[in-house]
């Protein structure tokens, strides 16, 4: 039958958490050659009455209002609230687009909200409960507080797949799984890229390694004999640069002028960007020039594509005889872009408790 457009209200239990303006345009494209050839799914609203829910069909819903349509053809049922997940799940799970981070919210809010097992979604939508389970570890790799503080998590989390998240879960350290999670999402790592990063720095995480099978790779598709000349040619000048006090030419070295981002150590694990990153690492560059001298030991380089990854450790000589050596571990992301390494991410950490309050002194 056919119901006026203006008396649909979208549903809360829509499966389906992100549509794209392209995708919209594609399906106007489509109604306007073919016309609407699949009717839309609706309920009799239980808090309006006349007006119905949606409870699949949302682009075709979205499109029929951008054409201007008054009414749009559509099945009515009448179905409780469980249902209408149900049948909004079936309906999108078959689509090849839907994420498995979606997947992750409607598997949990059918166990959470409808007590469904595992094994019952599974026997619904024909997948093995092992799945249902795997995915749903996406949902809890971040609690709420870690998204609201990091609403750019949110955006990564579509990019991932429950095999990244399998991986992400083992890494202890929240703030090097958001750093993890964002470098998946921005580069379009695989689950293999992933794995390699998390084993090769297996000794910054707290908890045990992911207990995956690895095949062992000697080089990736896109790493060059050059590449790691280069990059332990630029994380020595850069240090160079910053202990004879020339930071702007330090800071160029990176991709601090439009991307790169640093965690401060006080306050506590505040994600600092651009002109900020830059302001409260240059604080730390002038006070250790003024207080020590650094030395740069045990680099490792490791390419991965178009990332690559540098662990190293930083030995700080004190100037003042009766203060005693610090040393501090790095993590340094680069990325290649048009063919040069820019420096995207640093994480430090020092091996003494009370070192990190010497650190914390030095950037306030």
């Amino acid at each position: 039958m056919d119901i006026p457009i203006d008396s649909i209200l979208v549903s809360p239990y829509d499966s389906r958490r992100r549509y794209t303006k392209t995708s919209i345009e594609r399906m106007s494209e489509s109604l306007l050659h073919a016309g609407q050839l699949v009717p839309v799914k609706v309920r009799p609203s239980r808090s309006s009455p006349g007006k119905f829910e949606l409870i699949y069909g949302y682009r075709r819903f979205m499109a029929a209002k951008a054409l201007g349509w008054k009414t749009i053809s559509a099945d009515v049922v009448d179905v409780d609230d469980e249902s209408v997940v149900e049948l909004s799940l079936i309906e999108n799970f078959e689509r090849e687009d839907l994420s498995d981070y979606e997947k992750a919210l409607i598997f949990q809010r059918m166990n959470k909200e409808f007590g469904k097992t595992y094994e019952q979604i599974g026997k619904i939508l024909g997948i093995s409960k092992q799945h249902i389970s795997n995915c749903i570890r996406m949902v809890e790799l971040f609690d709420e507080q870690t998204l609201s503080d990091h609403p750019e998590l949110v955006e990564a989390l579509y990019h991932l797949t429950e095999h990244h998240a399998r991986i992400l879960a083992h890494v202890s350290d929240i703030d090097t799984r958001i750093d993890l999670t964002l470098l998946v999402a921005k580069n379009n790592l695989t689950v293999r890229n992933l794995l390699d990063i998390s084993h090769r720095l297996r000794s910054w995480f707290k908890e045990d390694k992911p207990q995956m099978k690895q095949r062992k790779v000697d080089r990736f598709p896109n790493e060059e004999p050059s590449d790691k000349f280069e990059i332990a040619q630029i994380i020595k000048r850069q240090h160079t640069l910053a202990q004879y006090g020339n930071f702007d030419s330090a800071i160029k070295m990176g991709l601090y002028d439009n991307e790169f981002y640093y965690y401060s150590f006080s306050p506590l694990r505040i994600r600092l960007e651009k002109e900020a990153a830059f302001s409260n690492i240059r604080k730390i560059w002038i006070n250790f020039r003024r207080n020590y001298i650094s030395e740069i030991r045990d680099i490792k380089i490791d390419v991965l594509g178009r990332v690559a990854i540098v662990t190293l450790t930083l030995q700080l000589h004190p100037k003042d005889i009766r203060s005693h050596d610090i040393r501090y571990r790095g993590t340094v992301v680069l990325l290649k872009k048009s063919s040069r390494w820019r420096i995207y991410h640093e994480h430090w950490s020092a091996y003494d408790e009370k070192d990190t309050r010497i650190l914390e002194a030095l950037q306030y």
